[in-house]
């Protein structure tokens, strides 16, 4: 059969002192248990997201925790010794399944809307086309399976798409939501002058460079660039670690993190329901984006090298 024909994945046989195997399931376990805890604690009424309970956990997750994890994976990664073929494989994918979902998603869904409504339903269609949670379960399936020397590529991923992609896709979803703000207010109707957009894209697109997330992105590159030599190798010899004591505070405040974004997402789920768009969307993220990924892994990783290949599946 041909390459084509016959997706065969690699996976080490040990991870950790444990077979691959064994790793990846003790993974799920503990993360499918975080979210049933989530799901729980809101179906039985411990809590209520309605009423502001999980207002500081979300703050944690996405003010805190989150930028000080892409601060730390961007500057200790080993961009030097990465394949980019891989990385190119993976943004590369993600680009083209973002703007299938969009366009889709705008031709066909409720199409009879109003156009900036048609414009923020399909940035949000592509984008769940293209999110992942890089380091809830990302980080512990590559480890898993691969060990710490795959997961420099979650970090050049995790870059990839906080650099290049999420900009964009925040810009739009802010311009077409004031749009649609605006269209609505029967007093103020929205001036749609080129002049006009032009100030909204500037000033969205200064308060998304200046968001949590893209300024410790540049403040690891900055790490990155002019304190590099600060930088340790850890006891396996695979991975960079920060010095002592900057590596021990990181660690404390971003040790929870992975806990606390899976529990968040439990309890966002409120029922079981089987919609068409849904499905169309999750098919199009877990099955398309990982086929299509292979695929350009195929063409644009050098070699046989069948384990960064498969990687590009399984990310």
């Amino acid at each position: 059969a041909s390459e084509l024909d016959d997706v065969s994945l690699v996976v080490p046989q040990l991870s950790g002192g444990l077979p691959a195997t064994t790793g990846l399931l003790y993974v799920l376990i503990k993360s499918v248990f975080a979210v049933l805890l989530g799901f729980a604690c809101v179906r039985y009424g411990i809590f209520s997201p309605s009423k502001g309970h999980t207002l500081a956990l979300g703050f944690y997750v996405g003010k805190v925790g989150l930028p000080l994890l892409l601060f730390k994976t961007v500057a200790t990664a080993k961009l030097g010794s990465l394949n980019y073929g891989v990385v190119f494989a993976v943004g590369l994918g993600k680009t083209i399944i973002y703007a299938f979902g969009f366009f889709v998603a705008y031709l066909a869904y409720q199409p009879n809307r109003d156009r900036p409504q048609r414009i923020l339903t399909a940035n949000l269609f592509g984008s769940f086309g293209v999110a992942t949670m890089d380091f809830p379960m990302g980080l512990p399936v590559m480890d898993a399976l691969y060990g710490q020397k795959m997961t420099m590529y979650i970090a050049a991923a995790t870059l990839f798409c906080t650099v290049l992609l999420q900009p964009p896709m925040m810009v739009i979803f802010e311009l077409a939501k004031s749009r649609t703000v605006a269209a609505s207010a029967v007093d103020t109707p929205p001036i749609n002058s080129t002049m006009s957009y032009c100030k909204d894209v500037f000033k969205l697109s200064c308060g998304v460079m200046l968001s949590p997330l893209m300024l410790w992105t540049v403040l690891g590159l900055l790490y990155k660039v002019a304190l590099s030599w600060t930088l340790v190798t850890d006891p396996s010899g695979d991975i960079l670690v920060f010095p002592h004591p900057l590596s021990d505070i990181v660690d404390f405040v971003t040790g929870a993190y992975s806990m606390m974004a899976l529990f968040l997402t439990g309890t966002t789920l409120s029922s079981a329901k089987f919609e068409v768009w849904p499905a169309f969307l999750v098919l199009t993220k877990v099955v398309v984006c990982a086929y299509l990924s292979f695929f350009l892994g195929m063409m644009f990783i050098p070699g046989q090298e069948d384990e960064m290949q498969d990687f590009t599946f399984f990310y």
